[in-house]
């Protein structure tokens, strides 16, 4: 695959697979979609050329061509899972990528009869990885590990699945679900009576305590015991509530600050699969996959987190199904993370639902947060190790990012963004409107709090505020002399036609951009690249990376091979300038690093 191929080889090609499909539109690559038709019963669809190559047909005849004369051998079969996956080892007899074959890990001498192609993209042993149930002498061996105090005394099915134990310490018999027990969760009944040895502390003490977890909490009504709610207030916001105080010195904390922003848990889970995955894969807040708001997406592995208190889930779960439902349509992956959840009980779905005893907090159960993102990125074949100062990083940046601010505190971020807005009202909360004032020209407006942190100023003398034509040249010609006003002003979110001055470029910018001060594109050298400038750019930064696709702006895609590897892949051209580098390189280099 040294060059792309041209339209009329990829013609040829379809005829010889499929002589049944006419090419009616125009190929890119093998990787975009290209417009077919069936001239057995004339249906047209918009395969992606790579699929034409396996052999698949026309979905409505629902014909898949030659099938049998394009499948591999079994001895290039059993080749080509050597090389990608050596922990393997064929036994069955290969029938065609997508038929099921049986498979032996040589690693743990498990067999299991995975899909032909899952072994060529990778996959390994599903019980080395814990995706299958163990025995009944596996579970009690690894029970025994994690939790020595608790005794077997039912029959191992599956972690979902409860079994009877015995607590050897108090004698009490419960049956929890197994995945529980290998979690390290123990004997409910010592758990209570450990509670209520901590319960017996004096008022003084429980102030003490709290004060050292979260000194921006004070006592208010009259303390009890840890289990009975007591009235407290947030030195923050003011806000006043009852809470209960084995929560409190967990690490929970003020109920209206909490929902002013997002989770520590959401926090956590978003700091950390950003530092694995890289800033731009992983997203916040996305409504664009099932047009719903998933808390955390990652479009390249179809992955999303929901994380969240149990306390605030519980009367909603109606709309946590929804959510789950609208991404199991669209193909994406969503695992649902419930804190503060009740010990023993079952979670409210059956897979991708996990669940942690207590309230997640800085400082409270965030080994637990590490432990899951490990493990699910393991799933994937990437290996999530942090060192002590990244997690530490991870921890404060997750705290600091979790806490409403309060108003002193906009009121100096503000100043070091825009010294020149004065705030004039209340600040609440991040999407509320806040009444504001400009130094320079005495405008008062009342903007989204958040909007003037990212760095909206004054809409007057930015000039946001509607002008007339004559107004608008007045200002141009003050903000940006060299700029001429051609024609076209409708108002500043609007674009203008205008010419530069100096070279005579003309061009259509935002009115707004130019009362900003932003000048000609071409004089600025910001116009678009070459073909050859963006090659040679990319050529100094990736040596062993190849141009195929014609380059047509820094935020389209374009088709490129690794000469190191042979990988063809179509990224963002900008991604490429940024240092992107070949995926599959990567992947490889990761699982060579993985412990076998």
């Amino acid at each position: 695959m040294s060059r792309r191929k041209t339209q009329d080889e990829f013609v040829a090609d379809v005829d010889a697979i499929n002589p049944n499909i006419e090419v009616l539109g125009t190929y890119v690559n093998s990787r975009t979609k290209v417009h077919v038709k069936c001239r057995k019963c004339g249906h047209e669809w918009d395969p992606i050329p790579e699929n034409i190559y396996r052999g698949h047909g026309c979905p409505k005849c629902g014909h898949r061509a030659c099938e049998a004369a394009h499948r591999k051998t079994h001895e290039e079969f059993v080749a080509q899972v050597a090389a990608t996956n050596s922990t393997v080892e064929v036994v069955g007899i290969y029938e065609g990528s997508e038929k099921r074959i049986r498979a032996k890990c040589r690693t743990c001498g498990y067999e299991w009869p995975p899909i032909a192609q899952s072994l060529i993209s990778g996959y390994g042993c599903p019980k080395c990885s814990g995706r299958v149930a163990l025995t009944q002498e596996e579970f009690v061996s690894r029970l025994a590990d994690v939790n020595p105090s608790v005794e077997v005394l039912g029959d191992y099915t599956n972690a979902r699945s409860r079994i009877r134990v015995r607590c050897l310490k108090c004698g009490h018999v419960w049956a929890p679900s197994a995945y529980s027990l290998t979690a390290g969760y123990g004997c409910p009944e010592c758990k209570k009576t450990e509670s209520s040895a901590r319960q017996r502390m004096s008022k003084s003490e429980f102030e003490s305590k709290l004060c050292a977890v979260n000194s921006n909490i004070a006592v208010k009504g009259t303390y009890t015991t840890a289990s009975k709610p007591v009235k407290v207030h947030c030195k923050k916001c003011g806000n006043d509530w009852m809470g209960i105080p084995n929560n409190l010195l967990r690490g929970a904390g003020c109920p209206v600050c909490a929902r002013s922003g997002t989770s520590y848990m959401e926090q956590f889970f978003l700091e950390s699969l950003r530092l694995v995955l890289g800033k731009d894969k992983v997203l916040s807040r996305d409504r664009s996959a099932i047009g719903k708001e998933l808390d955390i997406y990652i479009p390249s592995l179809s992955l999303a987190f929901e994380p969240g208190s149990w306390f605030w889930h519980k009367d909603k779960l109606h709309s946590d199904a929804d959510k789950r439902s609208l991404c199991a349509q669209a193909g994406i992956r969503l695992i649902t993370i419930y804190d503060d959840y009740p010990d023993g009980a079952e979670p409210p779905f059956d897979r991708d639902c996990l669940t942690i005893n207590g309230v997640v907090s800085a400082g409270s159960n965030e080994r637990d947060l590490e432990r899951i993102v490990a493990d699910i990125m393991s799933e994937y074949g990437i290996t999530c190790c942090f060192s002590p100062q990244e997690t530490a990083a991870i921890f404060s940046s997750a705290s600091s990012k979790s806490q409403r601010m309060i108003h002193d505190e906009f009121v100096e971020e503000l100043h070091g963004i825009n010294p020149d807005i004065e705030v004039v009202g209340r600040y609440t909360y991040k999407k509320n409107r806040i009444l504001v004032r400009c130094r320079v020209c005495g405008h008062e407006w009342k903007p989204i709090a958040q909007s003037l942190v990212r760095g909206s100023g004054c809409p007057r003398c930015a000039g946001a505020l509607k002008l007339t034509e004559t107004e608008f040249k007045d200002r141009l010609e003050e903000s940006n002399p060299s700029i001429e006003y051609v024609g076209g002003y409708k108002g500043n979110s609007k674009r203008v036609n205008v010419r530069c001055m100096v070279c005579g470029h003309e061009w259509s910018p935002f009115a707004s951009s130019l009362l900003r001060g932003h000048g000609c594109p071409k004089c600025a050298g910001v116009l678009r690249r070459t073909q050859d400038q963006f090659v040679r750019e990319v050529s100094e930064k990736h040596p062993d990376i190849e141009i195929l696709g014609e380059y047509k702006s820094s935020s389209t895609v374009i088709l490129v091979l690794c000469k190191t590897c042979g990988y063809e892949w179509s990224p963002k051209a900008e991604t490429l300038l940024t240092g992107g580098s070949c995926p599959n390189c990567r992947r490889l280099r990761m699982k060579k690093a993985r412990p076998s």
